[in-house]
C-alpha cells in the first residue's frame, strides 16, 4: 500500500491537501482484494489516463472511482515499477483542479514512452504503436 495507511490519507479540497478518513484503506485486509475494497467503499470506476491496455508500458496511470458522498473521487496513482498510491479529491471542482496540475506529467510521460516505441524497431508492439507506425509511413507518401 505504499505510503497510505488504512487509518488516514491525503484529501484534496478547495486547494489544500488535508490528512482524513481512508473509506478504501479501512475496507482492504488481507485476503481481499484492492478491486473489492475499492467497491466496498462505495467507489466505481469514472477515468483512466494513461491506460495500459492502450500503451503496454504507460509509465504512469492515473485510475478516478466515483460515488456519490465525499469524498467524491479516488484516485489511484501507478508507475510502471512502483506501487499503487490513492488520495483523494472531495468533490468535481477539486478533482478537475487536481487533474490540471497532474495530467500533464502523465501526458508528458505517456508521449515519451510512446516515441520511444516508435522509434525503437523492437518496441512495442501494441495497436497503437502499429497504427502510428503505418500513419507516418502514409504521410511519407505526401
Amino acid at each position: 500500500m505504499g505510503e497510505t495507511n488504512k487509518e488516514t490519507t491525503l484529501c484534496y479540497a478547495d486547494g489544500v491537501w488535508n490528512r482524513g478518513y481512508d473509506p478504501v484503506g479501512r475496507s482492504w485486509s488481507e485476503g481481499v482484494s484492492l478491486d473489492a475494497a475499492i467497491s466496498a467503499a462505495g467507489y466505481e470506476l469514472w477515468a483512466r489516463i494513461g491506460d495500459p491496455a492502450v500503451l503496454v508500458n504507460a509509465p504512469i496511470t492515473v485510475t478516478i472511482h466515483h460515488r456519490p458522498q465525499e469524498p467524491r473521487y479516488l484516485v489511484c496513482v501507478e508507475g510502471l515499477f512502483g506501487p499503487l498510491e490513492w488520495v483523494y479529491a472531495r468533490a468535481l471542482p477539486d478533482l478537475m483542479d487536481l487533474l490540471a496540475k497532474w495530467t500533464p506529467a502523465v501526458q508528458f510521460a505517456f508521449v515519451t514512452d510512446l516515441l520511444c516505441q516508435l522509434n525503437d524497431p523492437h518496441g512495442g508492439d501494441s495497436d497503437v504503436i502499429r497504427l502510428l507506425r503505418r500513419l507516418l509511413r502514409q504521410g511519407e507518401d505526401y
